[in-house]
């Protein structure tokens, strides 16, 4: 949870130059609205609110980190010599083959880094639950999507980490555990697709009572 929230913000002139970027155009050609302060921030991304030009839908952008790949890649590959000489050196350690896991590791975080391929997982899961009323997926602006930005809906609720440690009376918490758990097993047992970071600040409660995965990556 520490490592979670509390991730070192990059300054909003070094963002603004990447969503042009991706964009192709000034930031406010495409957006009437943009705060500068993030409302969420991982280590390879940021979270902005924002409202679409014309329209005015309330849209979260999220934004990759400049130098992100870069970064990654140096330390990978210290993990992959570490792990190389873990497993040759300490005997004890051969078990647990951690050049292997290095590699899986290597394989996810650059998948990872693709943000298109976020936005297929956000389709896939739309798609698998269209039919599930209490289930919210956030719907994707294809056009202002690229590989290191991503326009999606603004999602207003109750996130479920505040719902476990506040009091909600208006929220029924055994109904939205219920659907957590109905879901997953769905996603599990019967599509073979899944949420693969289902913690509780990755899940919203709508204001209409709906389970909401995000973060998709």
């Amino acid at each position: 949870e520490s490592l979670r929230d509390n991730t070192p913000t990059t300054p909003f002139s070094e963002m603004k130059k990447v969503i042009e970027t991706e964009l192709q155009r000034p930031i406010y050609e495409v957006f009437s609205e943009i705060e500068e302060t993030p409302i969420g921030s991982a280590s390879i991304g940021q979270v902005y609110r924002a409202k679409l030009k014309g329209s005015n839908e309330e849209v979260a952008v999220k934004v990759q980190k400049p130098n992100s790949h870069e970064i990654i890649e140096t330390d990978v590959k210290i993990m992959k010599f570490l792990a190389d000489n873990i497993d040759k050196y300490l005997l004890q350690m051969k078990s647990f083959n951690l050049p292997a896991m290095a590699s899986e590791f290597e394989r996810s975080i650059f998948k990872e880094l693709d943000y298109m391929e976020e936005v297929m997982n956000m389709e896939n899961l739309s798609k698998n639950f269209k039919n599930i009323p209490y289930i919210k997926i956030p719907k994707v602006y294809h056009e202002y999507c690229t590989n290191k930005l991503i326009t999606m809906e603004l999602i207003k609720g109750t996130s479920v980490s505040d719902l476990i440690a506040g009091d909600y009376p208006e929220i029924d918490k055994k109904q939205v555990a219920k659907y957590g758990l109905k879901s997953y097993f769905k996603q599990v047992m019967t599509d073979g697709f899944f949420h693969a970071d289902p913690h509780p600040g990755n899940l919203i409660v709508t204001k209409d009572h709906e389970l909401c995965y995000i973060d998709m990556g």
